[in-house]
């Protein structure tokens, strides 16, 4: 039997135009998916992960698939310990 691997997913913020993003930052896309501020950036409608036409420059997935494409835990929680651990 095989078992998929995901990381843990916090809710990424919902993207807003004219906002200051972050290398780090993480957003919700419009696809529902969890994207990751590549590059910093005043947000404007072609950034819009992932229906803006520049978003690539700025965002990356963050599917949960592998260690690196996983949002940070949240540190100040009580589970992120108890997630790592596993």
């Amino acid at each position: 039997m095989a078992i998929a691997t995901r990381y843990f997913q916090p809710a990424a913020a919902t993207w807003v135009t004219a906002t200051a993003y972050a290398v780090g930052d993480y957003v919700l896309g419009t696809d529902n998916k969890n994207w990751r501020c590549t590059t910093a950036h005043t947000s404007a409608a072609a950034d819009r992960p992932i229906t803006g036409a520049n978003y690539a420059t700025y965002w990356e997935e963050c599917d949960g698939t592998t260690w690196d494409k996983r949002a940070a835990l949240f540190a100040g929680g009580a589970w992120s310990a108890v997630i790592t651990a596993f």
